[in-house]
């Protein structure tokens, strides 16, 4: 098989298994008083990133080419 033929394999393998696949979503408690501060600042963090990341998508024209950019080095 070519290079191209099993790309074309793999992402049709890939796309027959995420049709299968469904979307789950769990409720969580959590307990304020049991966590230590970086805990918390942690969860404040990811909270604030995921809200940012999720304002920057609503923005996007189009989702298709859409891609997270690391600023992170």
């Amino acid at each position: 098989m070519t290079k191209n033929q099993q790309i074309i394999n793999s992402l049709n393998q890939t796309r027959e298994k995420r049709k299968s696949q469904t979307c789950k979503v769990f409720e969580l408690k959590l307990v304020d008083n049991q966590m230590n501060s970086y805990q918390k600042e942690f969860l404040k963090r990811i909270f604030l990133e995921s809200k940012w990341l999720y304002n920057d998508i609503l923005t996007c024209n189009d989702l298709k080419t859409y891609k997270i950019q690391n600023s992170i080095n």
